[in-house]
């Protein structure tokens, strides 16, 4: 997890991290956790303007054990999606699943504009290992992610799927309470 991250921008060309830290003392001005959450690492998640000469927000994503973030994406309206691992049973997010589902859990989180409030997020996962390491967001605000599970993860009537593949795809509503389509490939 230490190499893991992603750097995109927004519309407006500000530019937004994603990734994993173990320091105590990293800059949150404005966000949303402002301290190291515990464990051997944190996820962490920030907003650059354009030239990097300012940080617009930044912050920690964790509970008292071991998070990451790995991809982050912002919808229409310039709320950020941030998506990763959680081994924390401390985090509650406020949608679909508000709980970890047992051990290592995927997550999907929903960051206000300004970067100080988690709107919302569900975790993603089965009791057993799950990560998740993509996110997308369509024309739509719809909400899409990619990962592994060696559980085994829900499809959707309808979709196409590989039985037994341990890789999947799901989408979500805007504010991840409803979980649209899922499907497992690989």
């Amino acid at each position: 997890d230490d190499y893991r991250g992603e750097v995109n921008t927004d519309n407006t060309n500000n530019i937004f991290i994603s990734s994993v830290t173990s320091s105590s003392d990293l800059p949150t001005p404005n966000g949303f956790q402002t301290t190291y959450g515990g464990g051997f690492q944190d996820g962490c998640v920030a907003k650059f303007n354009q030239d990097l000469s300012e940080i617009i927000w930044g912050s920690y994503f964790g509970g008292s054990n071991d998070d990451a973030c790995y991809a982050s994406k912002q919808n229409s309206t310039g709320e950020t999606y941030i998506t990763g691992g959680s081994n924390s049973n401390n985090l509650t997010l406020n949608g679909r699943s508000s709980n970890n589902n047992g051990g290592i859990d995927g997550f999907i989180a929903r960051i206000a504009g300004n970067g100080s409030t988690i709107l919302n997020g569900t975790f993603v996962g089965t009791s057993s290992y799950d990560q998740s390491y993509f996110v997308e967001v369509d024309y739509e605000d719809k909400v899409y992610c990619f990962g592994q599970s060696l559980g085994n993860m829900p499809t959707t009537n309808g979709v196409y799927k590989n039985l037994n593949s341990k890789q999947f795809v799901q989408k979500y509503s805007e504010d991840l309470f409803t979980l649209e389509a899922s499907t497992i490939v690989g």
